[in-house]
């Protein structure tokens, strides 16, 4: 389910006797590496991120006031809310007035999801007549729960994103995801809330076309300096990944002047064109800018790639560009890049380590021989491509076995099988 880490019982793993530190910074490698997008999902149920989805499937979207709010359990809530506008679905007659809605809250916070004097813009779902907040004293049909598993709600709303959202919520479903939709949703990218721009953005990928006017409406987003800047930044991305090509003077004008947004008009430049001259990634690769050089790795190509990818991982003293460069090897889908980029599992930091890591798991079967040829000369790195094994799943499972049964290096043999889901204790007999 979004928003969740995997299904797999959480096990608390003490070290065993005898573990070094480099095992376990090896191990915490590993486990930062594997565990991180599931960071990012949990961090997806902060209020708002979710809100602009919720609110397209809720079955009522309302700007409301709370009027009183009650604990009525260790981990359950409720509260009243007096409406004062509902944005979807449309109003009859048979509009409540007010309504209470109920929530819970697992993580033992003290503070309310919602507060007595809060307005909040929110997201509700009828409670099922068979749920179990009857045995709270909560009556079903009279009862809303949030929606998102009660992070569907928005504190404080600013007016333009309460009109922009009634604007685009007031579509029908298939209008959401034309013309119509594409300009109410960059209305939103202009005009709401940063949180619900980047949620706008995100729906933006359902939506065809990206006519003129709603690229117009995006490029003005971008020029506007009192939006959030990785907005603005985002904007491009998605610009460029749409490969919107009516959007190719803003771009250039973008990336010739200083700037934050002149690496991201690069991207999407390169991106729109399936490339850049090799002229064009020399000069980058010239710039005193990090993000700029960043840009320049990325998009070498041929001779040029293979001649200057490895020097900056192996040299260059920046490790946000040796993490680029072990990216960009990986992704050549070359066998000097493939070799290139496990350099970088020995790199002394941990940033590209982990960079390398994950573009080299992504390259799936055909970098297995490479990483246990790593393994089994015991190279410096050798640990790191063991967890990168890890993170290949099934397709690494096969040497992981083999490591963890025969290999020579104890160290190597428990990370093997700490990525296989078990820890060796001392008393256990050897695989």
């Amino acid at each position: 389910m979004e928003g969740e880490a995997p299904a797999e019982p959480l096990i608390v793993m003490t070290p065993a006797k005898g573990f070094s530190c480099e095992l376990v910074c090896c191990v915490v490698f590993a486990l930062l590496v594997a565990t991180a997008p599931y960071v990012a999902r949990a961090e997806a149920n902060a209020p708002g991120l979710r809100f602009l989805a919720s609110a397209e499937r809720a079955e009522l979207v309302l700007l409301a006031t709370v009027t009183e709010h009650e604990r009525l359990d260790r981990t359950a809530w409720s509260a009243h809310l007096r409406i004062e506008r509902q944005l979807a679905p449309a109003t009859d007659a048979s509009s409540p007035s007010s309504l209470q809605v109920v929530w819970e809250q697992l993580s033992g916070r003290t503070v309310p999801r919602l507060l007595s004097q809060q307005v909040v813009l929110i997201a509700l779902d009828r409670l099922p007549s068979s749920s179990l907040w009857k045995s709270r004293g909560v009556r079903s049909q009279d009862s809303w729960a949030i929606a998102a598993n009660g992070y569907a709600y928005l504190q404080d709303p600013a007016p333009a994103t309460i009109d922009n959202l009634a604007a685009f919520l007031a579509l029908s479903s298939s209008a959401r995801d034309g013309s119509a939709g594409c300009k109410a949703l960059a209305a939103l990218v202009a005009h709401a809330e940063t949180i619900v721009g980047f949620s706008a953005l995100q729906r933006m990928a359902a939506v065809e076309p990206v006519d003129d006017a709603c690229l117009l409406r995006l490029m003005e987003t971008v020029a506007n300096p009192a939006r959030a800047m990785d907005l603005r930044k985002e904007v491009v991305q998605l610009v460029g990944e749409r490969r919107l090509r009516g959007a190719r003077a803003g771009l250039e004008l973008l990336a010739a002047s200083p700037g934050e947004l002149a690496a991201p008009a690069w991207d999407a430049l390169a991106t729109i064109d399936g490339g850049l001259p090799d002229a064009t990634v020399t000069s980058l690769l010239e710039k005193q800018s990090i993000a700029l050089r960043r840009v320049g790795l990325r998009w070498a190509r041929g001779a040029l790639a293979e001649r200057v990818l490895p020097v900056v991982l192996r040299a260059d003293a920046d490790p946000r560009l040796r993490a680029a460069a072990a990216v960009a090897l990986a992704d050549s889908g070359t066998s000097w890049g493939l070799a290139g980029a496990v350099e970088a599992l020995a790199d002394s930091s941990r940033d590209v380590r982990s960079a390398g890591a994950r573009a080299i798991a992504r390259l799936g079967p055909r970098a297995v021989e490479v990483l246990d040829a790593v393994i089994d000369r015991q190279e410096e790195g050798a640990a790191a491509a063991v967890a990168t094994l890890g993170l290949m799943g099934a397709v690494g499972r096969p040497s992981l076995v083999r490591t963890a049964r025969s290999h020579p290096n104890q160290q190597l043999r428990d990370i093997a099988l700490l990525a296989l889901g078990t820890v060796r204790d001392e008393h256990d007999a050897e695989p």
